[in-house]
């Protein structure tokens, strides 16, 4: 499994769709029926739980911090200085395609497969040994979109390219050392294949016609919906910017012990579900499905879930901070039901609905977030490049010296920024 690729996607919509997932860790954990903190808490509680009552352990929040400066010591968050990124014409184009998805077709390039085409096949894998045949090796008109990004393990895609539609043919690969499936990793094995389609994606010009048949109003208005979309994308990611920019001029203190641990373990509970979910539903083992024993999964997402704690409940911490240092952090009842509107607005349900979902804590959080956000983002200045001086004719001799340092230390910066990934 990509863990590495799976984290930084989890932290991101952690901060940027912090309520909504909050409310499916909320009620995941209700549905498995157990809350549990790790022994040692703030408040000397061991989640023991004697009473029959109560299975629930107490949920603890940010806004439950009163000594918030034991736990950070905020510094600079107005004014921060970043490089804004921009609507380009690659965003733009992505953006088109998901809107015209609906309408897009599949033509038959009538030449050999070469990379990004789609293409249409039917294939059987076998040990190549033995020949024996493998389970969940075979498929009947499996289509590969983007022939060479399609996900397949290495080589696979790569020995499709040239074969034309109508062919049958042999390919030989090895299954990666971590591949899923244990019984398969390091496995030399044989695919038959038939290719079937050798496809390219089209998508049709935008015009009034297609506009209105997609319930858009005309062309200038599908245009401007797509061009609406990537500037937020943009703006989203100019946000998170500034608020790295804000992060990063704060001093964190140490971890609030219970809100912590309870971020860990509910992370371990979650994907744990998750996995057993999904091997419930292909009608495997978890071991099978997941390439390890259930105790190792348990022991790699409780280092996983401490690595998102180490983000996740930072920057939270942190934004409580700021908003206590804004002055922001109280809630009015008349800017709370405000609130909630909006937020069940942009859901789509009720206000009751919206709070049947999230408890008053988790939505006061969400206020503060788009508070704290909010405002650091439209008090950051953009970063302009340092315009760079004239070498005079006195120093010339010094410029070769000059190039050679500033390409050490382009290699120091790259190397740094290798290490921070």
């Amino acid at each position: 499994m990509n863990f590495k690729k799976l984290w930084g996607v989890i932290t991101h919509w952690l901060r940027k769709y912090y309520i909504v997932v909050l409310g499916v860790l909320f009620v995941a954990v209700l549905v498995v029926g157990v809350f549990f903190v790790y022994s040692g808490g703030e408040d000397g509680e061991d989640g023991s739980g004697s009473s029959e009552e109560s299975k629930e352990e107490k949920r603890y929040y940010v806004l439950d911090l009163e000594d918030i400066g034991s736990y950070v010591e905020v510094g600079s968050y107005k004014g921060v200085e970043i490089e804004y990124d921009k609507v380009t014409d690659e965003l733009i184009d992505k953006y088109r395609k998901m809107a015209l998805d609906s309408v897009k077709e599949y033509v038959d390039t009538g030449k050999p497969a070469e990379k990004g085409n789609t293409v249409t096949l039917d294939y059987e894998g076998s040990y190549k040994d033995s020949g024996e045949k493998f389970s969940g090796g075979s498929a009947t008109n499996a289509v590969m979109e983007s022939l060479g990004d399609a996900g397949y393990i290495d080589g696979f895609e790569d020995a499709i390219v040239g074969h034309s539609a109508g062919e049958e043919f042999d390919i030989f690969v090895t299954f990666p050392d971590n591949y899923g499936t244990e019984s398969l990793r390091g496995v030399e094995a044989r695919f038959k294949i038939t290719l079937k389609k050798v496809t390219k994606l089209v998508y049709p010009e935008i015009t009034d016609e297609l506009a209105k048949k997609l319930k858009y109003k005309d062309a200038a208005d599908l245009n401007d919906r797509i061009y609406r979309s990537a500037e937020k994308t943009v703006d989203t990611q100019n946000m998170d910017k500034a608020w790295k920019a804000a992060v990063a001029g704060c001093k964190f203190i140490k971890y609030p012990e219970n809100l912590y641990n309870q971020a860990v373990s509910d992370f371990v509970l979650y994907y744990m579900d998750y996995y057993k979910s999904k091997a419930a539903e292909y009608g495997v083992e978890l071991e099978e499905l997941m390439g390890q024993t259930e105790e190792s999964l348990m022991a790699e997402l409780m280092e996983k879930g401490k690595e998102n704690a180490n983000g996740y409940v930072k920057e939270e911490v942190i934004m409580f901070a700021i908003a206590k240092d804004m002055g922001v952090d109280q809630i009015s009842k008349e800017d709370y039901d405000k609130a909630v509107q909006e937020f069940a607005e942009k859901e789509g349900v009720t206000t009751d609905k919206l709070k049947e979902t999230y408890n008053e804590q988790q939505l006061k959080i969400n206020i503060l977030w788009d508070r704290v956000m909010n405002y650091v983002y439209e008090n950051a200045i953009e970063k302009t490049p340092e315009e760079s001086s004239e070498v005079s004719d006195t120093v010339s001799e010094d410029s070769e010296d000059s190039s050679e340092d500033s390409e050490d230390s382009s290699e120091d910066s790259e190397d740094s920024s290798e290490e921070s990934r």
